[in-house]
Parts: structure tokens; C-alpha cells; sequence
């Protein structure tokens, strides 16, 4: 459980200052949790917890004057776990996470805001690791997300988030020598996919004659490379990020998007004590 009592000053300035706004919040928010093991390496798990978020509300103000109250969100989770004796562990779990109290345009006047926008993510993940032996390892997941707007003044209730795909993956495998020659030499190599996003809350842009453009992120891979060699207590390493160049993009505002980053190659030496 945590308690929480904030108050916030904001001022904006365009010449002149004006006087200092305040906006005064307090607010109890809690996780609570457990899991239970139902036999041998098998146990389930669930938990909720609720949070609150002040970043896009400072400084608004409804057209009374008065304050807006901080976004709300709760989740609930819920899944199991296995943990079994040869090397392999694994989560799969249902999660629905509501955020409440955002803002969006007041019918009664489009120049102000109110709290009444809501957005919605459900949905189901999976990860596991495997040791499959001295020399072998695996790690891996993958996520659905149904996130949709809920409630709102602004857009359409059922769009989707923006820059939140329905689907991801990734997958990561590390190969060790442990004896002979090449001891304490490791290679690994992983790919990262990111699905179909929207661009915006809108789900549209507008082209160059004003007409409406459905706004898309495409759906990408990048894929990682690495490799290691420990001597003693000194582990050199050298790594390759989106090694293919892959490009893709990640959503800005509702006409900018911004370009994910470039293939990167570099090495470091790390020392244990």
C-alpha cells in the first residue's frame, strides 16, 4: 500500500509570468498478490494492483477553473507457472489493465477538456527459459494485446492504441564451449518482432488534399547477434544490434514518426572483482 500526497506547481510563460498554478492531490494505491503451488513444479498466480499518474493533467484545467484529477489505472493478472527439473521454466498469464480519468474534449465547450476518456489492454502473454544442457540455452515470449480506447469525446471508441501491436515475439539462444580449446567462448543470436501499430488515436492522417489516410505503423524484425569470451575474471564481448538494418518506426504525434535505430556493432570489456 502506498500513500501519496503531491502538490504541484506550474507556471507557463510567454512574456510576463503569471502567478504560480497549484493542483493538491492525495491517494492510496495498492498491489496485492500470491501464488500456489498445485503440485510438483506447477503453481498459479494472480494479483492486482492500482496506480495514478499526474504527467497529463499538470497544469489543465477544466472551463470552472477547477483542477483535473489524476489518471487512474488497475490491473488484474492472473496465470501459471511451471518450473520443472530439467532446466525448463515457463509463465503464462491473463492480464487487463484499465486507465480511467483521461481527458477529453468537453462536448459543452471543444476549446476546454474533462475526465471522462477511459482505455482498455487485455490480453495474454508467454515466457519461458530452458537450460537444455551445459551449453545450451533458450529464452523467449510472446504477447497478444487487445488494446482499445473505451470512452471518449475525441476519437472513436474501439480504436486501437496507439504504437501498442496485437502481436509480439522474441526468441534468444546462447550457445557455451565449457572445456577444450575454445572454453569460456559463447555465441548468441535472438530476433525481435513487433506487429502492425497505429500511428495515432485517430487511426487516420491527412494526405495532401485534406483527404483521410489510414495510419499504420508496419509490422518489423530485428535481429540481434553477439559473441564472448571469458578469461579469469575479464570478459570480453562484442554485439551486433539489428545486424540486417532493418528499419522501421515507432509512432510520434499524429503526423511524425520517428525511425527505430540502425544496425549497431560494439565491443566491451567488462573486469570482475
Amino acid at each position: 500500500m502506498r500513500y501519496e500526497d503531491l502538490d504541484i506547481k506550474t507556471n507557463f510563460c510567454f512574456g510576463p509570468c503569471p502567478p504560480e498554478a497549484s493542483q493538491k492531490f492525495s491517494n492510496v494505491t495498492y498491489q496485492i498478490g500470491g501464488a500456489f503451488r498445485v503440485m510438483g513444479p506447477v503453481s498459479l498466480f494472480a494479483g492486482y494492483g492500482t496506480a495514478i499518474d499526474v504527467d497529463n493533467i499538470l497544469g489543465s484545467f477544466t472551463q470552472d477553473g477547477s483542477t483535473f484529477e489524476p489518471e487512474e489505472s488497475e490491473q488484474v493478472e492472473a496465470g501459471i507457472k511451471i518450473d520443472s527439473d530439467f532446466g525448463l521454466t515457463g509463465t503464462a498469464a491473463y492480464f487487463h489493465n484499465t486507465r480511467k480519468n483521461l481527458a477529453t474534449t468537453d462536448p459543452m465547450n471543444p476549446n476546454f477538456s474533462i475526465q471522462a476518456g477511459e482505455q482498455r489492454a487485455q490480453g495474454a502473454e508467454f515466457d519461458f527459459s530452458w537450460q537444455i544442457n551445459e551449453n545450451i540455452y533458450f529464452q523467449g515470449g510472446y504477447a497478444y494485446i487487445d488494446a482499445e480506447i473505451t470512452k471518449s469525446n475525441n476519437f472513436t471508441v474501439g480504436n486501437r492504441l496507439k504504437d501498442v501491436a496485437e502481436h509480439q515475439a522474441n526468441l534468444w539462444g546462447k550457445y557455451q564451449f565449457n572445456e577444450g580449446m575454445l572454453k569460456g567462448l559463447s555465441f548468441s543470436s535472438g530476433f525481435n518482432y513487433v506487429g502492425l501499430r497505429a500511428g495515432n488515436l485517430n487511426g487516420f492522417t491527412l494526405g495532401a488534399n485534406g483527404e483521410q489516410v489510414p495510419f499504420t505503423l508496419p509490422a518489423y524484425v530485428t535481429i540481434d547477434l553477439s559473441t564472448s569470451y571469458q578469461w579469469n575474471n575479464v570478459k570480453f564481448e562484442l554485439i551486433g544490434q539489428n545486424i540486417l538494418d532493418e528499419g522501421y518506426y515507432t509512432a510520434g504525434n499524429d503526423f511524425v514518426v520517428h525511425p527505430g535505430d540502425a544496425r549497431q556493432v560494439f565491443g566491451r570489456v567488462g573486469v570482475e572483482f
